[in-house]
């Protein structure tokens, strides 16, 4: 795993990278840049591991070897779960519509003891937030509106890296959570989702509990014909998962990915993000010739109108899962626990997807497990890296019944 820190960026821009087998470091290629946090601080790597070897590697590139990009390690659903916490509820419980939706919340926050430890901590006591967050940095909304007929559902990722200066990551993506729950609940946006997500932001901003904090966001909505609304700012994710029956062989079936976002990032770990800057922490960068990122609500991207079927699966996940595991492995795990499993209700649903978050967990700790977080930084620097990448993971899950 990525061992020491893991942040996002608030810094971006024009910058070139330089490794070595033991840390990496980051220098700046142009006088001027953009200010944003990362999820990963450039200065230790202790746990994704440079290979400095000309040999083939499926894990990495060298410049004499070809990178194998993809990888399958969901390849039986055997495994028991543990340690991954979660809830679920069924929205025929509270909607009168056509479609059902079973829905189950599964989490594991990385451990931040170590984090806590030093003294600048206990001397700023300003990080404790992330550390009694039961979702560590990330966060969850999962709501519903009885007048539509419709539920909303995502996920947001507190930028790590305000933590190192001592403040709480995950108070601005619980505030946004929070909002977009309360104003979807009471509101008429009917499918609208940026304006939704710019009235939730804005409020946070009116409301001014939030000194400093970013975070990125990716939510969706669901009406009661099955019409599925997604928008998203930043590297969180979400996918459609459909289950295909087997040619010849009724029995089984096979999850695809039909329909899934696309990151947006301003270069290498540097995502897209919704930020509260102070004054004076602005006016201090521009002297120096920086610029901290501040995205929009309007610079979020829009997937409007997907028409869901019974048995999809919709998941919406924090970078914890995307940076460790691709699609296909995703598809590979719900096709083994779909197939030897019988799901009918939000609890058998549950239980899949804290086992869903306790394999990714647990990939994320192994050193020598080629995540895609590690195959993007060989990618990118040329060398062989391999390690998974600790984070918090966050899932919802969503069945249409």
């Amino acid at each position: 795993m990525i061992v020491g820190s893991t942040r996002k960026k608030f810094l971006a821009g024009n910058r070139f990278l330089s490794y070595s087998s033991n840390s990496v470091s980051m220098a700046s290629s142009v006088s001027r840049q953009y200010v944003g946090f990362s999820k990963i601080n450039l200065r230790a790597t202790a746990g994704i591991t440079a290979m400095a070897m000309a040999m083939a590697t499926t894990t990495g590139r060298t410049t004499s070897t070809t990178l194998v990009w993809k990888r399958a390690f969901f390849s039986s659903s055997s495994s028991k779960f543990s340690g991954a916490s979660g809830s679920s509820t069924n929205s025929s419980k509270l909607l009168d519509s056509f479609f059902k939706y079973n829905i189950s919340i599964a989490y594991q926050p990385k451990d931040r003891d170590s984090e806590q430890k030093g003294t600048f901590f206990q001397q700023q006591g300003k990080n404790l937030g992330s550390s009694l967050s039961p979702t560590g940095e990330d966060n969850y909304v999962i709501g519903f509106n009885n007048l539509e007929n419709s539920i909303i559902i995502g996920v947001a990722d507190g930028v790590g890296g305000w933590s190192e200066l001592g403040y709480d990551s995950s108070y601005i993506s619980r505030e946004l959570c929070e909002k977009l729950k309360k104003f979807f609940e009471i509101g008429n946006y009917n499918g609208d989702n940026k304006k939704l997500l710019e009235s939730s932001f804005n409020e946070i901003l009116k409301e001014e509990k939030v000194q400093v904090g970013g975070t990125t966001i990716c939510f969706g909505t669901i009406n009661s014909k099955g019409k599925l609304d997604v928008t998203n700012l930043g590297d969180s994710w979400f996918g459609v998962f459909r289950p295909i029956i087997n040619a010849g062989n009724n029995r089984d079936i096979r999850f695809n990915c039909i329909f899934q976002s696309k990151e947006q990032t301003h270069g290498f770990n540097t995502p897209y993000q919704l930020s509260i800057i102070p004054k004076s922490i602005l006016e201090a960068s521009e002297a120096q010739g920086k610029r901290y990122i501040q995205d929009k609500p309007s610079d979020a991207q829009d997937y409007q109108q997907f028409n869901l079927q019974k048995g999809d699966i919709i998941m919406f996940a924090t970078d914890g899962v995307t940076d460790n595991v691709c699609t296909d492995d995703i598809s590979n795990f719900l096709t083994d626990e779909f197939n030897e499993n019988k799901v009918e209700d939000e609890t058998s649903l549950l239980k899949i997807n804290k086992h869903f978050v306790t394999k990714v967990n647990k990939l994320s700790r192994d050193h020598k497990y080629p995540s895609v977080f590690a195959q993007e930084l060989s990618k990118l620097t040329g060398q062989a890296y391999t390690g998974g990448k600790y984070d918090d993971i966050t899932v919802v899950m969503v069945q249409v019944s």
